[in-house]
């Protein structure tokens, strides 16, 4: 294994933070101050072919993960962090207990949650449901593995629109802060229901 590729390995095994291959670009240049964004990438494929890390398709990104191991994952539905999580019981590769299925060969499993830093953000009341807006005001993000609510009692703090704005009344150009779609990627938290 190259000395390049050893320590795009490291340095991503390191991390729980799940990075992207820009982010991770910016940490190994730590130990590595003249290697190119592109030769982390091509590093990313080769290990990602080899089977020792793992891409995550979230929020509109690609992102690594080093741990390889079986766990699932959870996403912070108003800031696309994510976390590994324990593995829960589900079928997993070679179960055949599924009707019409010979057997499974794999899952990927993200969950929905709250982190920490967004929990202090918010009153708890909000976060049980007690204070969120009616599910008829609140627009969940459509696009896969993303699912960023906006909440009009919130507003959007990245784009600059105030608590108190309706979905309806964001500009056309609005984009989801997680993952970048544009408003049509959008369904009324209701209508899922």
């Amino acid at each position: 294994m190259t000395r390049q590729r050893s320590v795009v390995l490291e340095e991503l095994r390191k991390v729980k933070s799940h990075p992207t291959a820009d982010e991770l670009h910016a940490i190994v240049r730590r130990r590595l101050p003249r290697i190119s964004l592109g030769t982390v990438y091509r590093n990313l494929e080769y290990l990602l072919a080899a089977g020792s890390i793992s891409r995550l398709e979230s929020s509109g990104s690609m992102r690594f993960d080093g741990d390889v191991s079986s766990h699932q994952h959870v996403r912070c539905v108003f800031c696309g962090r994510i976390a590994d999580i324990a593995p829960v019981s589900i079928p997993g590769p070679g179960d055949d207990s599924v009707d019409s299925f010979a057997f499974i060969v794999g899952a990927r499993v993200v969950f929905d949650g709250v982190c920490r830093q967004c929990a202090v953000r918010e009153p708890q009341n909000r976060l049980q449901g007690g204070g969120m807006a009616d599910t008829q005001d609140i627009w969940r993000c459509q696009t896969v593995n993303c699912g960023y609510m906006y909440d009009p009692d919130r507003g959007d703090r990245r784009h600059k629109i105030p608590a108190g704005t309706k979905f309806e009344d964001l500009p056309d150009d609005w984009r989801c802060p997680v993952c970048g779609a544009g408003k049509k990627a959008f369904r009324r938290l209701s209508d899922e229901q």
